[in-house]
């Protein structure tokens, strides 16, 4: 897949209404699916980028508010001992070392 590709699909991912972080932040849902699929993709976007300079500023803004989401989330279900609480605080540490990655 082209690097264009991979941007057109975590763009996708990013707004759609009723995704990842909308689950997430409003109904309080780790959907582990999506989750995966942004990361993939991500991660697919980071090994197109080779040794480039320039991520795509769309992407990083995504890249950087799925990471603020998983810290909130990970603090919000710790609160009320949601079950999800392991693998959210694992997300979240899994985005921020990709973000460190793609965000040297």
């Amino acid at each position: 897949m082209t690097k264009q590709l991979v941007l057109e699909h975590i763009f996708r991912l990013f707004e759609d209404p009723n995704g990842f972080l909308v689950q997430l932040q409003v109904q309080a849902k780790f959907n582990q699916q999506l989750y995966q699929e942004i990361f993939q993709t991500f991660t697919q976007y980071n090994e197109l980028l080779a040794n480039e300079e320039d991520i795509n500023r769309r992407a990083a803004r995504f890249l950087v508010d799925l990471a603020t989401a998983l810290e909130g989330a990970a603090y919000q279900f710790s609160l009320i001992e949601h079950t999800d609480t392991e693998k959210v605080g694992k997300a979240h540490a899994e985005v921020l070392n990709l973000m460190y990655e793609l965000l040297p």
